[in-house]
């Protein structure tokens, strides 16, 4: 497990949010992306690789991805939706 510890006078900063749905079938692109990312799923079910594992979302889950951590899709998904938050923090520690 990685825990984000904030040092001093870190600084958070919204980047950008929003509300996903699919319309039908839907798998999530490649991506690495510089910021974090946090996903609360609203429906549905999917799978994903996240630095090399793969995991099952669904309906109640959420998760954090972390900068330059690799994901994406890896099958298939129906009927799918979920907001996104994504953020940078300034003087973190991940441990």
């Amino acid at each position: 497990m990685r825990y984000i510890v904030k040092c001093g006078d870190a600084k958070t900063t919204y980047i950008s949010g929003g509300v996903f749905v699919s319309n039908g079938r839907w798998t999530h692109p490649k991506m690495t992306l510089n910021d974090y990312e946090l996903v609360v799923v609203l429906k549905g079910r999917f799978w994903m690789k996240i630095g090399g594992m793969k995991k099952e979302f669904q309906e109640g889950d959420c998760f954090l991805l972390f900068p330059d951590e690799e994901h994406y899709g890896i099958e298939g998904a129906w009927d799918v939706s979920f907001y996104w938050l994504h953020f940078q923090i300034q003087g973190e520690e991940v441990i």
